[in-house]
């Protein structure tokens, strides 16, 4: 009985310290962990403030953007509107939710030839700079004439062109 009561203790010594060990183990990897988790939290507090610095710059070139008196315009590469500034609808007569999405073909007028248009697309698509006068239609079929500038931009390959307009006046 002695012997049995030496044995239990000795075991129960035995498993008090591997308990302590595996405790302590256990302790340090929850040390590691809540140190990795700080790093990240740092991390992600870092990014979320270059985040809110960038989404702050993109507000405040839209509002210039919006506010100038120049007419722009950005498509994709097949010519759908992703953006007009204000003046362009001003000048146009289209609110920005019925230009967003459609084709830039919607203020064709019908007074160039196509190869006119053959050649503003093979210049733009080519990767240069084109300008020239063009005609086209508002949205109350008015006819206006205006200088355009389209300027082709990359990402790796051509993925918009933007397109700065200034108005000479309506055609009667």
């Amino acid at each position: 009985m002695i012997l049995d009561a030496l044995h239990k203790l000795l075991f129960w010594k035995d498993d008090s310290l591997d308990n302590l060990k595996s405790i302590s183990n256990k302790l340090n990897i929850l040390e590691d962990n809540t140190k990795k988790l700080r790093e990240l939290n740092t991390e992600l507090l870092r990014a979320q403030q270059i985040i809110l610095e960038q989404d702050n710059k993109i507000r405040m070139q839209t509002r210039i953007l919006n506010n100038l008196d120049m007419i722009m315009v950005i498509t994709d590469i097949d010519a759908n509107i992703i953006y007009a500034n204000n003046a362009f609808e001003k000048a146009f007569e289209y609110e920005p939710q019925e230009l967003v999405g459609q084709n830039a073909r919607i203020l064709k007028s019908g007074q160039h030839p196509d190869d006119f248009y053959q050649n503003l697309w093979k210049t733009i698509k080519s990767g240069k700079v084109w300008s020239d006068i063009i005609i086209s239609k508002t949205k109350s079929g008015k006819l206006i004439k205006y200088t355009t500038t389209i300027t082709p931009v990359y990402n790796g390959e051509i993925k918009y062109f933007i397109a700065i307009k200034k108005i000479h006046g309506e055609l009667t």
